[in-house]
């Protein structure tokens, strides 16, 4: 009687893909795609550093539609008039947290506009003049707190949280983390958003503000930024004489 052969296994369906590319394909699906050792969503990044700044804040301005608002009274923001009328009166000013973060390649969330601002005497002026037209209140002071966002109160003071017609603004004259205004925009790095020129805080000074603040809300950024930080670097094309 002759011996009983096993059933010859069925070739694995391979998709079309040669070897490399399967394994590539193995390597990508069982597991939770292309994550660092932190978790950070690296395929993501990706896909957002393939987008204009522009386009990035339209993806985030998308996704607030359908979040949750935690005050049906709060304006939606508008960043393009924010920015538009900073732009305007020539302000010198950089752009910081969570729209910096977002403009970079971030998947970051805020309803914020922060930006940290020069204070030297023409600049107040421009500020209190640029955002005079959004009607601008400072967020959670006391009623009949009397209050008129000029070049004199902003000598008054140096960060400022504010509800205006364009959403949630705040002025930073003095930011953690960063040595001084002029610094901070020495490294800055020009960006066009909404068909405006906008000087956004570097990644590293994004970073170092991060830390400086030493909030645990703030650890998955920093984790982030750490990640476009290394992604941008492999982008960088070598300088002359480099391999």
């Amino acid at each position: 009687m002759s011996e009983r052969r096993p059933p010859a296994a069925e070739p694995e369906d391979h998709l079309g893909m040669t070897d490399e590319q399967w394994a590539w394909f193995q390597t990508y699906t069982h597991g939770f795609g292309e994550q660092d050792e932190n978790g950070v969503d690296v395929s993501l990044l990706r896909e957002n550093l393939r987008l204009t700044p522009t386009q990035r804040v339209q993806k985030l301005q998308r996704f607030l539609l359908l979040y949750p608002r935690c005050n049906a009274m709060d304006p939606e923001p508008d960043y393009q008039s924010a920015l538009a009328a900073l732009h305007a009166r020539q302000v010198r000013f950089v752009l910081i947290g969570g729209l910096a973060l977002i403009a970079h390649g971030s998947e970051a969330v805020t309803r914020d506009l922060d930006v940290c601002y020069a204070r030297d005497s023409g600049n107040l002026s421009a500020v209190a003049g640029a955002l005079a037209p959004l009607h601008p209140r400072l967020r959670g002071a006391p009623e009949g707190l009397p209050f008129v966002l000029d070049a004199r109160a902003l000598r008054g003071g140096a960060n400022f949280t504010l509800v205006t017609d364009a959403g949630d603004v705040d002025l930073l004259g003095d930011a953690a983390g960063v040595e001084s205004f002029e610094a901070l925009w020495e490294r800055s790095v020009e960006m066009d958003v909404f068909g405006v020129s906008v000087r956004v805080a570097s990644l590293d000074d994004l970073i170092a503000m991060k830390r400086a603040a030493g909030r645990v809300k703030d650890q998955p950024h920093l984790l982030e930024l750490e990640r476009l930080r290394a992604l941008a670097a492999e982008e960088k094309p070598p300088k002359s004489g480099e391999q």
